[in-house]
C-alpha cells in the first residue's frame, strides 16, 4: 500500500483521494465522503477518520446551520501543499467554499451523474480553475473566462 507516515500518522492513497475530492469539490459532508471516497467502509470508521486528519491538521470543519446542524470538511493548506499543488497546471488555492450550502449541492450532483451512462465527466470549478485532472480534449477557456461552478462532458450518440 502506498503511504506516507508524518507524525505517526499514515496518510494512505484513499486520504490522498479524499483530498482530491475535497479539493474539487471544496466541501463535504461525512455522509457524502462516505459514498463517494470511502464506499465499503463504515460510516463510523469513515467519522473516524475525519477525527485524525482533523487533529493533524490536515482537514478542517464547520457547521452549516440546517436542522440538525451538519459538519462539513475541507482540506487545509497542509494537505493541499504536500499532496496536490505540485500536481496542479495553473496555480488555484481556493481550498473553501464561498457558498458551502450551494457546494454541497453540486457534490450530490456530481454523485448522481457521475453513474449515467452517457456522461464520461464531471469537471468541478476548482478542477478547471486549477487544471487539474482535466481531460486533455476539454476546452478550458470559455469556462475559465465564466468562472463555471462545473462542466459535464457527455456522449451523445456515441460522440463526446
Amino acid at each position: 500500500m502506498n503511504s506516507n507516515i508524518i507524525k505517526g500518522v499514515c496518510i494512505t492513497a484513499r486520504d490522498v483521494a479524499l483530498f482530491e475530492y475535497l479539493f474539487l469539490s471544496k466541501v463535504a459532508t461525512a455522509r457524502q465522503i462516505f459514498r463517494d471516497v470511502f464506499g465499503s467502509a463504515g460510516l463510523r470508521i469513515v467519522q473516524r477518520r475525519l477525527k485524525l486528519l482533523l487533529d493533524e491538521n490536515y482537514l478542517t470543519a464547520a457547521a452549516i446551520p440546517e436542522k440538525p446542524p451538519k459538519l462539513i470538511y475541507s482540506i487545509t493548506e497542509k494537505a493541499f501543499n504536500k499532496y496536490l499543488s505540485p500536481r496542479l497546471k495553473r496555480q488555484w488555492t481556493q481550498l473553501k467554499s464561498d457558498s458551502p450550502l450551494h457546494d454541497m449541492v453540486l457534490v450530490d450532483v456530481r454523485s448522481h451523474l457521475r453513474h449515467c451512462p452517457k456522461v464520461i465527466s464531471y469537471i468541478t470549478e476548482n478542477a478547471i480553475e486549477s487544471e487539474f485532472d482535466c481531460p486533455l480534449s476539454f476546452p478550458i477557456m470559455p469556462f475559465l473566462e465564466m468562472h463555471s461552478d462545473a462542466a459535464i462532458l457527455f456522449k451523445n450518440d456515441g460522440e463526446v
